[in-house]
Parts: structure tokens; sequence; C-alpha cells
């Protein structure tokens, strides 16, 4: 037996003796992945959580074929593949994601907050941001959330006042409080 390390064809011993190669993933071990190579190309996979590697068996072939599928597999899940940031001004990211997983379930859209669970879109609410990151399937999800970003993110009726948390990006905080104070004075006076 021939111990091979990495996911390059040279990386692979050229042996006509059977080889044991440790492949490393980057996104993580799938099920699929094990199963896949298992199935079709006959080397033995053994998965090690821990280190988040692959152990192949077979021979030289086998393991080249086993690496070919690795590298097409081994990718960030599908979900990932659309993401966007919704900078919210009017609500909360928590309200909105609430309101938001309401409105694009009742549209037969597979929604969470937080979690994937194999939905089709995920909300992270990231309140120190007063923003959603959106993780969509496809585009036109990521877009379906930003029209729904546009309704929901709209000032209040009535004329209760409210306050807004503001965070400067080109200034500091004390400078703008200098700055706007006058301003301030001048409508309450």
């Amino acid at each position: 037996l021939v111990i091979g390390i990495g996911r390059q064809a040279t990386d692979v011993p050229n042996t006509n003796r059977p080889i044991l190669q440790v492949v490393q993933l980057e996104y993580g071990i799938k099920i699929m992945i094990e199963r896949m190579i298992n199935t079709i190309f006959k080397a033995q996979v053994t998965p090690d959580l821990s280190q988040n590697v692959l152990f192949l068996q077979g021979t030289r072939e086998q393991v080249l074929q086993a690496i070919g599928i690795i590298d097409l597999l081994d990718s960030p899940a599908t979900r990932g593949k659309h993401i966007g940031l919704l900078e919210l001004t009017f609500v909360t990211p928590e309200q909105f994601s609430r309101e938001a997983l309401l409105l694009l379930e009742a549209e037969g859209v597979y929604a969470s907050v937080g979690a994937p669970n194999n939905k089709t879109v995920v909300l992270v609410p990231l309140e120190q941001l007063g923003a959603i990151a959106v993780f969509a399937t496809t585009k036109g999800l990521l877009e379906r959330v930003n029209h729904w970003a546009s309704v929901l993110d709209v000032p209040g009726e009535g004329s209760n006042e409210q306050y807004f948390l503001y965070q400067p990006r080109y200034a500091r905080a004390a400078e703008l409080g200098d700055s706007i104070s006058d301003l301030l004075e001048l409508r309450y006076a």
C-alpha cells in the first residue's frame, strides 16, 4: 500500500500497487461525495470528520477519478450562490425577518431565518449592522426578497416621533453630534 497526500494528479503516486490517498476537503464532507465515489468508481472511501479529509483507497485510476468527482462536488452549498446584504432603514432586522418569512412562505417560497434547513431562501438578521444577509438558490429569489424589502422597509405612518440609529461611516460620532446639535436647537427652540 502506497500513501499519497493531496488532490492534484501529481500528488497521486504513479504506481501499480494499491494507493491510500489522503484528500483534504475545502467545504466539508458531504454524504453525496462518499456515496458517488463508492458506487461509480469502486474506490473505498473513509471520511474523517474531525480533520475534514477523505481517505481514498484503490488503484491510481480509481483515485484519480474519485479526485475528479471531489473537485466537482466540493463546493459551497447551492444557497450560497446568490448572496445579498439588505441594509434596512425603518424596520429592525428581526421585524423584517419575521414579516418577510411570512410573505415568502405565503408565496410558496421555502424560507427560514438563521438556519438553512434545506430552504431555498435563508435570512440572517445582523442586528449590529441594521441589515439582513440573504442566501438564495436563484437570482430571482434574491430579487423577490429585495422586493419585499422595498415594501416593508418604509417609514411608519402617523405623527409619532421615532428614533433611528445611524452608524457613521466617514466621520466620528462626536463630530456629527457637534454638527447637528445646532440644527436640533433651532428645531426645538
